[in-house]
């Protein structure tokens, strides 16, 4: 049987035996999995930049990945991916924007810089 596990440094290979170390390179989407595209997330017109100043984790209880992501410093929002490339904006009614009930805005008690999320 063939395992494959990820070791981002050499911590704990010396007591393994039969192991074959393989590098293999990363690599990148030619475009962006997620674009600015909602009132909350567009600093300026024409500029649909995101930046992921945030976590993405495994969702145990629907499946597939959430990414807590920060569109400005201060504001946090939710979106989730079933295979980690095409991402969605989930709907919640924490954060009403205008005339929008449901936004994927979560409510925060004051600005946050670089949040990183933790499942307990």
């Amino acid at each position: 049987m063939s395992l494959t596990y990820l070791f981002v440094d050499d911590l704990g290979l010396s007591q393994r035996q039969g192991l074959r170390r393989q590098v293999t390179p990363a690599s990148k989407l030619a475009d962006p999995v997620l674009r600015a595209s909602t009132p909350w997330e567009v600093r300026q017109p024409g500029d649909h930049r995101l930046y992921l100043y945030g976590t993405v984790l495994a969702d145990p209880e629907r499946g597939g990945w959430r990414m807590w992501y920060s569109p400005f410093p201060g504001g946090l929002c939710l979106a989730h991916s079933s295979d980690g490339a095409t991402w969605t904006r989930v709907p919640l009614p924490l954060v009403p924007e205008g005339d929008l009930r449901l936004t994927n805005q979560l409510a925060m008690p004051a600005p946050l810089h670089s949040p990183s999320m933790v499942l307990d």
